[in-house]
Order: C-alpha cells, then sequence, then structure tokens
C-alpha cells in the first residue's frame, strides 16, 4: 500500500511540472525594448510591431521618451527569436471615435488625434524596410527614424 501512495505521489507531482512548464509561455521568445525617435526627438503612442517570417507578431506602443516594450502574448513580453520585419505606425485615432468618450484626457495627442508622420517604408506593413533580429535573451533595437 505504502509503494502505492509513492507512485500516486510522483505521478501528482510530475503533472505538476509538466503544468508549471506549460504556463511559462514560450522559450523561443526573447525580451525586447528599444526607443523610437523621429528626426532625433522621441515619439510617443507610436505602435512598433515585430512580424516574424513564421508565428506570431509582437507589439509594443512607445512612451512619452519613445520607449517601447514588445508584448507576445498576453503575460509574455518579448519577440519570437530570429529575423523580423518591423513597422512603426505614428497614426492616433482620435478619442471617443470608437464610440462613448471614456471620461476624457488632457493629453492633445489623444484628444484630437495625429495623422500618420512616418513615410511608407517605415509605417506600411507590407513596404516597410525596418527589419530587425532578436536573440535569446534581452534585446534593445532602437530606431532612429527620419520623416525625409
Amino acid at each position: 500500500m505504502n509503494h502505492l501512495k509513492q507512485i500516486v505521489a510522483s505521478v501528482a507531482c510530475l503533472g505538476l511540472l509538466c503544468l508549471s512548464g506549460c504556463a511559462g509561455g514560450d522559450s523561443n521568445v526573447g525580451q525586447v525594448t528599444g526607443t523610437v525617435t523621429i528626426d532625433g526627438e522621441p515619439i510617443n503612442y507610436a505602435s512598433v510591431t515585430f512580424m516574424p517570417t513564421e508565428g506570431r507578431a509582437s507589439v509594443g506602443l512607445t512612451d512619452s521618451q519613445g520607449v517601447y516594450t514588445l508584448n507576445y502574448v498576453i503575460g509574455q513580453k518579448g519577440a519570437l527569436i530570429g529575423e523580423h520585419k518591423v513597422y512603426v505606425t505614428t497614426k492616433v485615432v482620435k478619442e471617443g471615435s470608437y464610440g462613448e468618450n471614456s471620461g476624457g484626457t488632457k493629453d492633445p495627442v489623444r484628444k484630437q488625434g495625429r495623422k500618420e508622420l512616418l513615410p511608407k517604408k517605415y509605417c506600411d506593413r507590407t513596404a516597410s524596410e525596418l527589419t530587425a533580429t532578436v536573440e535569446k535573451g534581452s534585446n534593445t533595437i532602437d530606431f532612429d527614424l527620419k520623416t525625409k
């Protein structure tokens, strides 16, 4: 009987180990952060997208200092390891454009919206000339973009 308890306990431990490994996320993902500047100035609310040749894309949004961190899936930051096509968009939809205003904002960019500031060679998903290589571990990938 004691032997049966050991087997059951071992199977339970093995099951817990398998579950914890599954919840840990994709191990083929590297952490990615960086700064986006336009003509030398940081840009807020820019959307940065890394598209691998195969697999899920990763997206990040810049803060007021132009700093972004990529998100792979909910709860897991980063991007798949390997080569990526990258595009950066600066267009911001006017707050309230999609329905009920959420209480308002004092931020003029979000309140009034913003047209795309970048040429297609950076912001168009099919025409972007930007690329990046994500490696295992931490990656800092900066983009200094030019409007002309």
